[in-house]
């Protein structure tokens, strides 16, 4: 008997262990989700000897303003509410800043549903980007797969702007982020875990590019990093971003418009493109030699010729090559002469294949003596058009 009831006993004790599990539940409606964090230096000059404060702009989502579809609800700035609160704070650090917002808000930042962080660019020209990454990656609520975008100006700029699309900033931007699958003028988007990978590498590399023009958000071109210093040196433009993924072997559903002998346009959409690169040591300096190879479909043509004849198909292939070359050389020139930065990979590539080069010369790659802007690089193009387009002739005047 005295066995049965100390069992049932054991019983309840182990059922009211399992019973305590929710003592630190929070509510739902108690979190204040941060949608997008814009991370910049703060305005306020610093003192002598000490570092400048950081300025973080956090934008919490207001659930009862996200209304479904089918209920009436203003839209981005198209209404007279945001579905947005933007809390600014500064600190010494960024874990200092988002205590401070806590203080600002009924609701805790909860960071579990954070898409983008956007870096502005007084900070990352300061070198503050690993600091950053570092941050992200010890809290245990932001996820890895965030995506890091660089602005030219200020990050929190972005934010204060509207979407005539999405209800939230934070939506539309990784909206436009992943649009980079459609669009060959912007690297494709980087999660913060593949930017510590980069930064622990010590190599160089381009991330997306914000920009705004009459408070409009411009998603096109690359920021450029010099890995020896983890400091953004410039920008590339949408055209030498689509060199950029032509020489990485990242060009992905791009459209190449070329000029035909006769001074008639013709755009080629590129289906598949193949890049390889190699290398040959002369007079003791390396060399590289990209072939590049895109296949593709005429998708417009301004031209009065038949899109069938052979010639025709073959001067498309010769001015979508020369276009190629055109691309990939701005980019070069722009990285070799401007920015003095290997973010095309270079250095990885004599690394693998002349090991013994690389030990000698790694220190004085993309930083000091700088070999990098000073090596021959070359790139051969081929072309193939395998589908010419309609077959609908229309004759056009002339």
């Amino acid at each position: 008997m005295l066995n049965q009831k100390a069992w049932i006993v054991t019983v309840c004790l182990l059922a009211l262990v399992s019973l305590t599990g929710c003592w630190d539940r929070i509510e739902i409606e108690e979190r204040g989700f941060v949608m997008a964090l814009a991370i910049d230096l703060a305005p306020e000059k610093a003192k002598q000897g000490q570092k400048q404060k950081i300025q973080a702009t956090y934008q919490i989502a207001i659930p009862a303003k996200l209304r479904t579809s089918g209920q009436s609800a203003s839209v981005g700035g198209g209404g007279e509410e945001k579905a947005f609160l933007n809390i600014t704070t500064s600190g010494d650090v960024l874990f200092k800043t988002a205590r401070i917002a806590s203080t600002r808000s009924s609701r805790s930042p909860y960071f579990e549903h954070t898409q983008v962080v956007l870096i502005g660019e007084e900070l990352a020209r300061e070198g503050y980007l690993d600091d950053i990454a570092d941050v992200i990656l010890r809290d245990n609520e932001l996820r890895r797969k965030v995506t890091v975008i660089t602005v030219q100006g200020k990050a929190r700029d972005v934010l204060n702007s509207f979407s005539p699309q999405e209800k939230l900033m934070s939506e539309y931007i990784e909206s436009l982020s992943e649009n980079s699958r459609y669009v060959a003028r912007m690297p494709k988007d980087l999660s913060v875990g593949l930017l510590s990978q980069r930064l622990n590498g010590r190599t160089s590399f381009a991330m997306q590019r914000i920009f705004m023009v009459n408070n409009q958000i411009h998603l096109s071109g690359s920021a450029v990093y010099n890995g020896s210093n983890e400091k953004l040196v410039g920008w590339l433009n949408g055209e030498e971003t689509e060199g950029l993924l032509l020489l990485t072997g990242q060009y992905r559903g791009g459209v190449l418009v070329s000029d035909l002998p006769s001074g008639e346009r013709v755009a080629v959409e590129v289906k598949q493109a193949a890049t390889k690169l190699t290398v040959t040591m002369q007079n003791g300096m390396p060399s590289f030699r990209y072939q590049i190879e895109v296949t593709g479909e005429i998708g417009e043509s301004w031209s009065t010729r038949n899109t069938l004849d052979e010639t025709m198909v073959h001067q498309v292939e010769r001015s979508t090559e020369k276009e190629v070359k055109r691309l990939t050389g701005e980019t070069i020139k722009t990285l070799q002469t401007e920015l003095k930065t290997d973010a095309i990979g270079l250095g990885a590539t004599l690394a693998r294949k002349h090991p013994d080069v690389w030990r000698k010369i790694k220190e004085n790659w993309d930083n000091g003596q700088n070999m990098f802007s000073q090596v021959d690089v070359q790139v051969n193009a081929k072309a193939t058009v395998t589908t010419p387009g309609s077959i609908l002739m229309i004759e056009k005047k002339k």
